[in-house]
């Protein structure tokens, strides 16, 4: 397997074959290059939260445990359109080197018995895998939303993040590629 800055990249071997996120770009030399980047989806029968303090205007902070995860999903933005599976544990083992200078947004779904599953958009940050329970842990962050204020009703008011959640899936945000990462 290919390393870059001696972690394991994500699932690099399976989907990018030259081995790096970086290194893996489409285009001639008459167009801009494009970047190969990755988006994971976790899924896990069960979740739970667990409000945290803060200490700045922050919309709401809490601990996501996502229980009985499923292997995750990393897939790449087209044009490339590579897809694979790998270890909910590589994907916390792997975390600072994809996500360390700009932790990701996810859109949090979850099933509401009788209603349409609902969702919403968090920042996450410092996963922890446990393989012996097959739980897999983040400090999330949620983020406002604004809604149309032209519309009305129950299905445009805000969501009150729940302490238990079944059928649980976390979509998180592209890997910003070594170019990408924010300048410190």
């Amino acid at each position: 397997m290919k390393k870059i800055s001696g972690v394991v990249v994500l699932a690099v071997a399976a989907v990018v074959p030259s081995g790096s996120i970086a290194s893996a770009t489409a285009g001639s030399s008459d167009q801009p290059a494009e970047t190969e980047e990755f988006l994971f989806t976790v899924q896990a029968a069960r979740g739970s939260t667990a409000p945290l303090k803060t200490t700045g205007p922050v919309d709401e902070k809490f601990r996501l445990t996502l229980t009985n995860v499923d292997p995750v999903t990393v897939f790449s933005n087209r044009p490339f359109r590579d897809a694979s599976l790998i270890s909910p544990k590589l994907l916390a083992n792997s975390w600072e080197s994809l996500f360390a200078d700009d932790p990701p947004n996810a859109v949090l779904t979850f099933a509401r018995s009788g209603k349409p599953p609902a969702s919403m958009v968090i920042e996450i940050d410092n996963p922890r895998y446990n393989a012996a329970t097959r739980t897999l842990t983040f400090i999330a962050t949620r983020i406002a939303r604004e809604h149309d204020p032209t519309e009305k009703g129950a299905n445009w008011q805000r969501l009150t993040t729940p302490t238990a959640m079944t059928s649980v899936s976390l979509f998180i945000d592209l890997t910003p590629s070594p170019s990408r990462k924010k300048e410190a």
